[in-house]
This record gives structure tokens, sequence and C-alpha cells, in this order.
């Protein structure tokens, strides 16, 4: 018995140190990338926001006060801080999700967890691209441990501040009505309201940037990974959206009825259709350590469990999918092979919380 706990911590420290060099390679290439190109970087349209109050990107209402200083720095100054900032985020969002959603996870489990992460084509993406998911995800994260430690008025700060990525920051939101957290909801809703305020009168009315928005949301329904409308591709979206629609609300009902102490379970089926109801690229889905960890900590706690282990083993290829194929095979095969691997990983993952949690 000692020798085969033995051989598995040895396995385990192997795959921790071939991830591990992975991971830094990942790193660099990433940030190579970054310098030369970090394409989503809105450096122009921040300066003609700030010296022109020009309205041009629709993200504006929620991201434009966090990046009003990038504004005054020149291009390539901008965008080296930007990738240090992106790097810090990184370090955050792996404390943040141990401290939080994967707290009963071992030291080395966690450390292939994240390695894993920052190997994968996914998180660098958003590295290479200059995007602005990693600092969604901390803030999100951090809204959940200041919620935690009952520091409501500042996790509502934070949560606020995770808005401008709406399309995961709505699904993953409902975590604090799960938790019964009225509190930073309300607060969250009145940062929000001063910041869209605020931004009204720099760029002169609401009128113009609610119209934006929903221009600009209306162009993202078509061009998603594995969401509905993406996966039907239907130009009329009225149905895509009516599904999407029952789907958030489903998550709604889990959270009025979910047993309390089931974190980690409940904010992965949060993800999971967040990714279902919304336009999602590649670069969101470095989150899915969270479910993959989660279902690997259940498949400890109960490997006879088949249920389980089949759903573990089911995510850990749709994270493959994610992390590597697009790097190994075509985009169009990786996206082919992912929306193969989503649905019956989301639909067993669903079925598991229905049974856990006697719904």
């Amino acid at each position: 018995m000692k020798s085969s706990i033995s051989n598995t911590d040895k396995i385990k420290k192997v795959l921790a140190i071939i991830l591990g060099i992975l991971a830094a390679i990942s790193v660099f290439k990433g940030v190579i990338n970054a310098v030369q190109s970090s394409v989503d970087f809105l450096y122009d349209d921040f300066r003609s926001a700030v010296f022109q109050h020009n309205y041009l990107n629709a993200q504006f209402p929620f991201t434009f006060w966090m990046m009003f200083f990038f504004a005054f720095l020149s291009r390539e100054m901008a965008i080296k801080t930007w990738i240090i900032c992106n790097l810090f985020f990184t370090a955050g969002i792996i404390i943040l999700i141990k401290k939080t959603f994967l707290k009963e996870m071992s030291g080395i489990d966690y450390c292939i967890l994240s390695f894993f992460m920052i190997s994968g084509g996914a998180w660098r993406t958003n590295i290479s691209n200059g995007q602005y998911k990693l600092l969604f995800m901390l803030c999100f994260l951090m809204a959940v441990m200041l919620s935690d430690e009952d520091r409501d008025i500042a996790a509502g700060f934070f949560l606020s501040m995770s808005a401008f990525q709406y399309t995961l920051a709505a699904p993953l939101g409902v975590y604090f009505l799960f938790k019964r957290k009225y509190k930073v909801i309300i607060s969250a809703a009145s940062f929000l309201a001063v910041s869209f305020i605020g931004t009204a009168v720099w760029f002169g009315g609401i009128r113009n940037i609610t119209l934006r928005q929903l221009e600009f949301s209306r162009m993202l329904t078509e061009d998603g990974d594995v969401d509905i409308q993406s996966l039907l591709g239907l130009g009329n979206y009225v149905i895509p959206v009516f599904l999407a629609g029952v789907l958030f609300l489903v998550i709604i009902a889990y959270a009025v009825k979910w047993r309390p102490g089931d974190d980690a379970l409940f904010i992965s089926v949060a993800l999971m259709t967040a990714y279902a109801v919304a336009y999602q690229r590649i670069y969101s889905f470095f989150i899915l350590i969270i479910p993959l960890g989660l279902l690997w900590m259940m498949v400890k706690e109960d490997p006879e469990d088949k249920l389980v282990i089949a759903d573990f083993c089911l995510m850990l290829l749709l994270t493959l999918s994610f992390f590597y194929s697009r790097t190994i095979i075509s985009e169009t095969a990786g996206m082919m092979i992912s929306r193969v691997l989503f649905y019956p990983s989301y639909v067993i993952l669903l079925f598991i919380a229905f049974r856990r949690n006697k719904l």
C-alpha cells in the first residue's frame, strides 16, 4: 500500500515538473506574442475616449474607469504594463481559486492544475491578445473571498468591476443569490449605477452608450465556441435566446433550493451554464480548471461513483480540447471537438448536482 502511494506521489511530481516546463514555455510565448500584437488591447479606443470623449467600444460603461490610466502611456508602455498586469492577475486567480472553491484540494494536485491552466492555449490567448478575462476573473474571485469574510460592501465593489464581462458575470453572479448575500448584490448594483451614470455624463448621454451596447451584443450572437446560438447557427436568434433564458432560469432556481456548503459544485454548474447561454471564445475557458478540479476531488472522495468518473473524464477531454487541440490541429477541428464534448459533460454535471442536492 505504501509503495502504491509512493509511486502515485512520484508520478504527480513528474507530471508537475513536465507541466511546469510547459507553463514556462507558454508564458514566454504569450508574452512575446503580446509584445508583437495584443490585438484586443483597445489602446486607441481608450485614448480617443479620454482625450476626445468619443464612445467607440461597447465595453466602456464597465471598463472605462478601470482602464483610464493606460490612455496616458505610450502604446508600447501601455502594452507592456498590461502584460505585467495580466501576469499578476494570473497569480491572484491561482491563489484565490485555492482559497475559495478548491480549498480542499491537496497542494500537489493544485500545483498540477495551475500549471495545466497556464500551459494551455485558453490562458495564453488572454496574454497574447491583451484580453480582459483575467481581470474579470480576479475581480469576481475577490468578490467571493470578501463575501466569505462578510465584507459585503467591498465584495459588491469588486463584483461591479467584474460586470464588464457580463456574459460571464451574470450567470456567475447568481452565486451570491445562492449564498444569500443580498447586500453584496445591492452594493454591486449601486456601484454599477454610479459608474454607468459617470460614463454617460462623460460621453454625453445614456442613450448613446445604451444603443451601442445593444448593437455590440447582437454582433456577438453567431461567433462563440459552444453557446446555443453559435451551435444552432440561426439567423433568427429568438429561439436560441429563449433556450438560453430557460437555462439561466434553471440556475436561478438552483440558487434558491441548493443546499449550503456546495459552493464549488454550484459555481461549476453556473460556469458551464454561462458557456452554454452566451457568446464565449477560447480565452474564457481557462476557468474550466474549477469544475475539473472539483470533479477530481469528487473522484478521490468516492472512487466507486461511475457517473462522477465519467464526467471527470469528459471534463478532462473538454479542457484538453480548449487548452491544446487548437495548437496541434486546426481551430475549426478543435472547436468541433469542444462542441461534441461540452454538452454531455454539462448534462452529466447537472445530473450530479440534481442527485447531490435532491432537486
